[in-house]
């Protein structure tokens, strides 16, 4: 049963949406890294092209068949990011702008729940300046996290 979904973006737009399990584990995301993020990662940067890529560490994260992934593919570039840090993550303001965009009265089961989720993500990643605006400002953002001294910031 789908109840989530893991979304991955970049400066241009969206690189991949997929339904999740009720509490993704580790084995799961390691599935998802592997059977979405590199290969679209691949189709966007080029083949085994050097790309950083961005997790907040949560569990999941530092688990060690996570760790045993990014070993296995040297190529992607992990930036160190403080745990579960949403004023520092862009992809937060993704999924606020989803909630805005959705329509409630769509969805009448679970097929359709997920079809409209994928629907909405779709339209905003045909819309490539929220993506660079959104990046654009990531200089600013850890500035104010910084002025915050770590505390919660407008983003």
């Amino acid at each position: 049963m789908t109840a989530g979904f893991w979304g991955c973006v970049y400066g241009e737009g969206p690189l991949c949406l997929v339904p999740t399990a009720p509490r993704m584990n580790a084995a799961e995301y390691v599935r998802i890294l592997e059977e979405n993020l590199v290969p679209r990662a691949a189709e966007v940067f080029g083949e085994e092209e050097d790309f950083y890529f961005v997790q907040d560490n949560a569990p999941i994260h530092t688990a060690r068949v996570t760790q045993e992934f990014f070993t296995r593919h040297p190529w992607i570039h992990l930036i160190p990011w403080p745990r579960y840090s949403p004023d520092c993550n862009y992809i937060e303001e993704i999924w606020g702008l989803m909630v805005k965009e959705w329509d409630p009265r769509r969805e009448r089961n679970a097929d359709q729940l997920r079809a409209h989720v994928m629907e909405v993500w779709e339209s905003i990643g045909r819309r490539p300046n929220i993506f660079r605006n959104l990046a654009a400002s990531m200089p600013r953002r850890w500035l104010a996290v910084i002025e915050a001294e770590g505390g919660a910031t407008k983003h």
